[in-house]
């Protein structure tokens, strides 16, 4: 797998613990959940497209069945109805348009203290860390 050495990087980097709850905003087809799932607590993935979201849902439930839920829809809709407190790394890889304003504010609200930001568009990035920045009150 081509994005292998990234995904490595990512476990490494993030550090999930058995007694993580880990959430995969914009999981596709489960790059980063897969490999997560087999050292946390939990993985919950958002997904919007439906056919990565099948596949993705499809694949991890057969490896790791009581590890995993996969939530079909628009990060902005799906974030609000999360509890706050409960994950402790989201691993963000957003499409090139980035985060829609509501879900960074559901980011905030939902206080994660490990984000993990991939990003295919640096002016869109810089854009989302300034909507945390200004969203959080610093």
């Amino acid at each position: 797998m081509i994005l292998e050495p990234l995904v490595n990087k990512a476990v490494l980097w993030t550090k999930p613990k058995p007694d993580h709850d880990v959430l995969d905003l914009f999981c596709g087809v489960g790059t980063f959940s897969i490999p997560l799932a087999q050292h946390a607590k939990t993985v919950t993935g958002v997904e919007e497209n439906a056919e990565a979201f099948d596949g993705v849902a499809k694949t991890l439930s057969l490896m790791t069945p009581l590890k995993s839920i996969f939530l079909q829809g628009k990060a902005e809709q799906v974030l609000p109805q999360l509890r706050v407190g409960k994950y402790q790394l989201v691993v963000l890889d957003p499409p090139r348009r980035g985060l829609h304003p509501e879900a960074a504010e559901s980011l905030i609200r939902l206080d994660i203290p490990k984000i993990l930001y991939f990003v295919c568009n640096p002016p869109t990035m810089v854009r989302d860390l300034n909507l945390f920045w200004e969203r959080a009150g610093n």
